[in-house]
């Protein structure tokens, strides 16, 4: 392993275990966190594997249930806790970052697979594709979205996971180095496209889909696409191991199909406002937000690679050639452009699939106004890929340049973290001081339960035990999932009916609603102030 070798995964171990660290320190974060954690912690207390549910007695129509399973057996095995419902989220992150690793590595053609000779920091580096991938990789996962969704508690990581598997299958089946190799990656294509659907749907298929069609319309290679892969039976696979669940689930619960495949696939993206959404709000962007999006989403790269690109330029024009490595072989000889794979796939052809891997999925959404900046992760894994590309033409300045980026990007994810914390975004986004003062309350006023009360309580599933915690107003799904359930939400007191404890219970109401703070506090006995925390006032009150 060579000296900027070292010195790059030497920056990519921090911000792992940067990552690691924020998925055990940051508290779960409303809206989306809370919901879907939330949601995997009903699937695991219910034991329910079929419907994911958004409240109890009301379904999660929204999402196919991968990232519901992944977070509810995480929950299972090691407690109800942030980190690990976050784990298998990072798990899903890595594996798309090795994906990338994997396909940069062994996609490629001879021209560019050609031994480079460049003397850096006093090692040589011989070889651009372990840089290359090893780049890719890099810049994928300190992308400042990227970076936050691989651990954080939502369905793209398993989108994203599904989405590269399928598209570095389908490149690498028609490019891999030996048969045996391209067969392999041919299953893990149809594989990929299960998970992508269990993920997120057929938009999956879409994403994947539409740059394989364009590359082989481009290249006339219709005919490769065709004998790579092995169509009918992965077909056949990706039926077998998705369709059950949709099945089950309209059965289950009936109405799902209409709602998610008319609702969530069409007025999702087509209907600007979109009112029918029964989990959230449509968004109302103006067409062409997702370049914005994309430029915010691969910080700290888009500011890294443009200024690289005019050192480029500059050291160009003061000394032609300077810079660039020369393609040669063992021989000394320089090395014609070569072809990769039994079907001969140029260099152009790489070049134009990574191209459009990389851009077809920003494309896509350029044209829908009701979109949020996570679509632009299906884009990431290609952007990375092309990046590198770009990069690995000098292998040494691109090792450099990658590893300061990631520094970059280390120290800049850490303070941002810091710095939300300081400035009491975390406690506003999430409900957890919120629960850690409302237990403390419970334990001064009630005292700890017996170890038969607390066998008691733990034999309950959240809406058939006693509430620990009511919510006026306004819903905070992070409070549920650290409550276990056993928050009450009410839009009046008198909804509260039977279920007040007798000895007292916590009451939050949001700061900024005068409506519901009167009713509260002309509603109950207040019993002690507890402060505020998630942008509400909390007390511990009894029932008049």
């Amino acid at each position: 392993m060579s000296r900027l070798t070292k010195a790059l995964a030497l920056a990519l171990g921090a911000a792992v275990l940067l990552r690691l660290v924020l998925l055990a320190w940051l508290p779960l974060m409303d809206p989306a966190e809370g919901r879907y954690g939330e949601i995997g912690r009903k699937m695991a207390e219910l034991g329910d594997w079929i419907t994911p549910w958004h409240q109890y007695g009301v379904p999660f129509w929204g999402k196919p249930p991968l990232s519901f399973w992944m977070t509810a057996a995480s929950l299972d095995w090691f407690g109800i806790n942030e980190f690990a419902a976050r784990l298998p989220h990072f798990l899903a992150g890595v594996a798309t970052a090795w994906c990338v690793w994997n396909v940069a590595r062994n996609g490629h053609t001879a021209q560019w697979a050609a031994s480079l000779t460049q003397r850096g920091d006093g090692g040589s580096d011989q070889g651009s594709r372990p840089h290359e991938a090893l780049m890719a990789a890099a810049m994928l996962g300190t992308g400042l979205l990227f970076f936050l969704s691989s651990g954080a508690v939502m369905t793209d990581a398993a989108l994203v996971l599904g989405t590269t598997m399928a598209t570095m299958g389908a490149w690498l089946a028609m490019a891999g180095i030996d048969e045996g190799q391209r067969r392999r990656q041919g299953w893990l294509a149809f594989l990929g496209g299960a998970v992508g659907i269990l993920a997120k749907g057929p938009l999956a298929l879409v994403l994947v889909g539409t740059p394989l069609l364009l590359w082989a319309a481009w290249n006339g290679r219709w005919r490769v696409l065709w004998a790579a892969l092995p169509w009918v039976r992965g077909v056949l696979l990706m039926v077998a191991l998705t369709a059950p669940w949709f099945v089950a689930a309209e059965m289950k619960t009936p109405g799902f199909f209409e709602y998610f495949f008319v609702g969530e696939h069409f007025h999702r993206f087509a209907t600007p406002g979109w009112s029918g959404d029964l989990y959230g709000k449509a968004h109302h962007e103006p067409k062409g937000t997702i370049w914005l999006y994309a430029a915010g989403a691969c910080l700290p790269w888009t500011v890294l690679l443009p200024a690289l690109a005019v050192r480029r330029f500059l050291l160009a024009r003061a000394n032609p050639g300077a810079g660039h490595a020369t393609r040669r072989d063992s021989a000394g000889t320089q090395n014609p452009p070569e072809t990769l794979g039994p079907w001969n796939i140029t260099p152009t052809e790489e070049s134009r699939f990574v191209m459009l891997w990389a851009l077809v999925p920003l494309l896509f959404f350029t044209v829908s106004s009701n979109i949020i900046w996570t679509y632009v992760l299906p884009a990431m894994p290609g952007l990375a890929w092309w990046a590198a590309r770009w990069m690995g033409r000098n292998p040494g300045q691109g090792m450099r340049w990658t590893t300061a980026g990631v520094w970059v990007a280390v120290v800049a994810w850490a303070a941002l973290a810091m710095v939300a914390d300081r400035i009491g975004r975390l406690d506003r986004a999430s409900a957890k001081a919120l629960v850690v003062a409302c237990d403390a309350a419970w334990a001064r006023h009630q005292g700890a339960p017996s170890a038969a009360q607390q066998a008691a309580r733990d034999g309950l599933r959240g809406d058939a035990a006693e509430p620990r915690l009511i919510l006026l107003g306004r819903r905070s799904f992070s409070s549920h999932f650290y409550t276990h359930g056993r928050t009450l939400r009410v839009d009046a007191l008198n909804e509260v009916g039977m279920r007040w404890p007798a000895a007292g219970v916590c009451l939050a109401v949001k700061e900024d609603d005068p409506d519901s703070m009167a009713a509260a506090q002309a509603g109950v006995q207040m019993v002690e102030a507890l402060g505020s925390h998630h942008e509400r006032r909390l007390w511990w009150v009894r029932r008049p």
